[in-house]
This record gives C-alpha cells, sequence and structure tokens, in this order.
C-alpha cells in the first residue's frame, strides 16, 4: 500500500469501515438509562446489527481459512452492513460532485479494498478478543451510536478499546457510517488525510492513481 495511505490509518487499530466527532452531548438518550420504550425498541436495531458484524468478524479471525479468504468474507461483511456509498461521498466531501457515477463506484471499491487489506492484519491482533455493548446512544432520529469495549482476553487496561459506530437507518435498514475508535472518528481521518492529496495531484489524478493502487485486495 502506498505508504501516505498507511500513514493516514495507522492510528487506527481495530477492523471497521465512516461521524462526525464525539458520540455524546447532553442532549442525547442513552437507551440503558432514559428513553422511550419506543427509543429501547428501536435501539435494538443497530445494536444488534453491531453485534453480528462482531461475532461475525472475530469467528472469521478463529477460523481455519487462508489470508485472502478470509478478506473476501471480510469485504462480503462490509458490503452488507456498511453504507459504502454514503462513506465515498462524505470521505471526498464537495468533490463527489464533480465526479460520475462510475467514478464514485469505482472509489467506493478501491476504499474498500483498502480499508480491508490494511485492517485484516490488525485484526488479527484481536484474535482472541471479546467484546460488549456498553449502551447505545440516539442522535437523532435515524442516527445512533453503539458503544462498544473491546478486550484482549486475559489482558490489561491498556488492551481495552473503545469503539463507537455510528450508525443511519438507510432506506430502513440499518448501516454502518463511520467508527470512532478512541475518540478518533476513521471517516474524518480519510477525508482529511485524502483532501490533502487531492489538493496536490488533482481529483482526476488522484482518482486514477487510488483506483490503480488500490484494485484488488492485497
Amino acid at each position: 500500500m502506498n505508504k501516505i495511505y498507511s500513514l493516514l490509518f495507522c492510528t487506527i487499530t481495530f477492523f471497521g469501515l465512516p461521524s462526525t466527532g464525539s458520540c455524546e452531548n447532553n442532549a442525547d438518550k442513552s437507551t440503558n438509562s432514559s428513553g422511550t420504550t419506543e427509543d429501547k425498541q428501536l435501539a435494538n436495531i443497530p445494536r444488534k446489527l453491531v453485534e453480528q458484524v462482531i461475532r461475525d468478524a472475530i469467528s472469521l479471525v478463529s477460523s481455519d481459512v487462508t489470508v485472502d479468504q478470509f478478506k473476501e468474507k471480510i469485504k462480503d461483511i462490509v458490503s452488507k452492513t456498511f453504507a459504502t456509498e454514503s462513506v465515498a461521498r462524505f470521505i471526498l466531501g464537495s468533490n463527489a460532485k464533480k465526479i460520475t457515477a462510475e467514478e464514485l463506484k469505482t472509489f467506493v471499491d478501491a476504499c474498500t479494498n483498502m480499508m480491508i487489506s490494511f485492517y485484516s492484519s490488525k485484526l488479527y491482533e484481536y484474535r482472541n478478543a471479546s467484546a460488549e455493548v456498553i449502551k447505545v446512544t440516539k442522535k437523532s432520529s435515524n442516527h445512533w451510536v453503539v458503544r462498544t469495549q473491546v478486550s484482549k482476553n486475559g489482558g490489561n487496561k491498556s488492551d481495552k478499546l473503545t469503539v463507537d459506530w455510528s450508525v443511519y437507518m438507510i432506506k430502513e435498514a440499518p448501516r454502518i457510517f463511520d467508527v470512532i475508535i478512541d475518540e478518533i472518528s476513521m471517516g474524518q481521518a480519510q477525508r482529511a488525510g485524502i483532501s490533502g492529496i487531492i489538493k496536490k495531484k488533482g481529483l482526476k489524478k488522484f482518482l486514477s492513481d487510488f483506483a490503480m493502487e488500490n484494485k484488488t485486495l492485497k
């Protein structure tokens, strides 16, 4: 992977694919302690999605599959649970309006390949991990943040990560939009880094180079 892109993601150490900051404020409703019965019922939708993603990821790490098979299976999980096109548009910012539908699709595929290639190795660090949902916070009528704590079995406090999953209801289906690890937003990190590269290279050149470098899983 290109060194520029590696540096962009090196501060984040657990799997995820894009919140826009800290997941709590005074107006939020935590379904663990407050909120209406309807809120609590709705909160089960993003909660179950995140729990399933975690179970599937940990199960894959523990299974007897080759590295290539592992990456393909992770890509299948991402395709089914992440709002990949919305993520791509967020990362590109205003530049998303300047490209064709075909260029956007190519960018979505390349971006997904890049992240899976990078995070697949990081996942192995947590192959004996356990994770639990701490709380689910309502941000708006269609936006929830699921806070989880991921721990290496037998590890100490330094081996624990707080991971927030930003989940939106899109066409009545829950989709993950951001992963925030120890208050570092993956979506914002990608957007900031790529914005600088686009300014340096130009949009068309960036899209071409990015697609070529991440055409397949590595």
